[in-house]
């Protein structure tokens, strides 16, 4: 997507394209002006506990960007051993 300069990747500005799309698609069909209220899930979540939820969704899908893999998972493979 960012070597094509796409739409999505100028809204997105290169970082995580794909998956800042996903992640904003879901949110939108379920909350958004045209949304469905029968796939909305937080309707009953407190303002402040759908705000961490939603944050958490968001990062959890921008760590499955494959840019970042070898990064974090060089993160975990340094992480102490719960022996050491």
């Amino acid at each position: 997507q960012t070597n094509t300069y796409s739409e999505t990747a100028l809204i997105y500005n290169d970082n995580h394209v794909l998956e800042n799309y996903h992640v904003s698609l879901a949110f939108r069909q379920i909350l958004g002006k045209d949304g469905n209220p029968t796939l909305n899930i937080f309707k009953k979540m407190r303002q402040n506990d759908f705000m961490k939820c939603k944050k958490l969704i968001t990062e959890v899908v921008l760590g499955t960007d494959m840019t970042q893999h070898f990064q974090k998972l060089n993160i975990v493979k340094n992480l102490p051993m719960e022996n050491e």
